[in-house]
């Protein structure tokens, strides 16, 4: 026989306890895993720009391998643009690395490019991808290193 003045009580659910515990789980394995996936997806953008970069000084030399070695004029971005697509096949890649406002900027004026430092003229910001047309240099004009290599700029590429 059964006590009457005995209660049972029926268990459901998860108490406190065990979901502080599975929270705590998930926040260990997201606060490892979230960084290696930025990692990767840094270390990834910086492969498709080198890409992106090869493929652009593979064009200019098409361009002047089929224009009895003249460089590409620089007269403005538009003009550099429009001739390297043509060599190109697709339009003109964006820079994928540094700040929004310096992805999409393109700086064609013709000064000295060395691969010591990016290239700044006066106090303007620096500009995503650089040309210059005395010499046909192309790269990315940012001052920041690469996902690839820590002791490496985007500029050295």
């Amino acid at each position: 026989m059964s006590n009457p003045s005995r209660k049972t009580t029926c268990r459901s659910g998860h108490t406190l306890i065990e979901l502080m515990t599975a929270v705590l789980i998930i926040g260990i394995i997201s606060a490892t895993a979230i960084p290696f996936y930025m990692s990767s997806v840094r270390r990834s953008n910086d492969q498709t720009q080198k890409i992106r970069l090869m493929l652009v000084r593979d064009a200019i030399e098409q361009y002047v391998a089929e224009n009895d070695r003249q460089l590409p004029p620089a007269n403005s971005e538009l003009e550099f643009k429009k001739v390297i697509e043509s060599y190109l096949g697709t339009e003109f890649p964006s820079v994928l690395v540094g700040s929004r406002s310096a992805r999409q900027a393109f700086d064609p004026a013709g000064v000295a490019i060395d691969d010591k430092s990016p290239v700044q003229v006066d106090s303007s910001p620096l500009k995503g991808w650089k040309y210059d047309p005395a010499t046909g240099h192309f790269l990315i004009n940012l001052p920041d290193k690469t996902a690839l290599d820590p002791n490496v700029g985007y500029w050295q590429w």
